[in-house]
C-alpha cells in the first residue's frame, strides 16, 4: 500500500507543465481523488481491523495484485501514448486531436479501464470487502459519470472524428460487452 500511495502521489505531482486547455467539471477529479484515497486507506484499516482476525484469502490477494499491476501497466501505456496530451482533468486542448494508437486503437478509454482495475484490485489485495463496497463501487460510478461528461465535451470540441471513434472503438473493453461498451446508434439506424 505504501508503494501504491507513493506511486500515485509521484504521478499526480510530476506531470509535465504545458499550456492548459478548457477544463470541464474540475470537481470530478476532487471527488475521484477522495474516493481513491479512501480506497487505499480503507484497505489498510480494514486489513488491520478485520482481515487479520478472519484470515487473508491468498487467492483473492493474488488476483487483486494481478488486477492492480495490470491496471498500472495499461494506464502507463495510455499515459505514454498520449504524452503531452495526458491530463488528470477532463481537459479539451486547443486543436484537440483524437489519438488512435497504442491502447487507443482497441478502446476509447484505456486509462479509465486501468483505474477500474486498480480500485478493484487494491481492496482485494488486503481482502477489504467493505472498502470495495463503500469506496471502489462509488468510485466506478463517479468515473462512469466523468466518462459521460468527457465524451460529451469531445463530441462538442472535435465533432465527427470523435463520433467516428465512438463507432470504431468500444468504450472500456477490447471486445463488445454491451453493459460497458454502449455504442451510440446513428440517426440512420432509427
Amino acid at each position: 500500500m505504501v508503494f501504491v500511495i507513493g506511486q500515485r502521489l509521484i504521478e499526480t505531482y510530476s506531470l509535465p507543465k504545458r499550456s492548459n486547455g478548457l477544463i470541464v467539471r474540475p470537481h470530478s477529479l476532487t471527488i475521484l481523488t477522495v474516493l481513491h484515497l479512501g480506497c487505499m486507506i480503507g484497505s489498510i484499516l480494514e486489513y488491520y481491523l478485520f482481515t487479520i482476525h478472519r484470515g487473508l484469502v491468498p487467492m483473492i490477494s493474488v488476483l487483486g495484485f494481478v488486477l492492480y499491476v495490470g491496471g498500472l501497466l495499461v494506464r502507463n501505456w495510455a499515459k505514454y501514448t498520449l504524452r503531452q496530451h495526458w491530463s488528470l482533468q477532463v481537459e479539451i486542448l486547443p486543436n484537440h486531436q483524437i489519438i488512435r494508437e497504442g491502447p487507443y486503437q482497441y478502446v476509447r478509454h484505456p486509462a479509465y479501464t486501468a483505474i477500474i482495475m486498480e480500485v478493484i484490485g487494491i481492496p482485494m489485495i488486503s481482502n477489504a470487502y467493505w472498502t470495495m463496497m463503500f469506496f471502489s463501487l462509488p468510485y466506478i460510478c463517479v468515473l462512469m459519470w466523468r466518462v459521460h461528461i468527457e465524451e460529451q465535451a469531445l463530441v462538442q470540441a472535435v465533432g465527427e472524428p470523435y463520433i467516428q471513434f465512438q463507432r470504431d472503438a468500444p468504450r472500456f473493453l477490447p471486445y463488445k460487452i454491451k453493459i460497458f461498451n454502449k455504442k451510440r446508434k446513428s440517426r440512420q439506424n432509427l
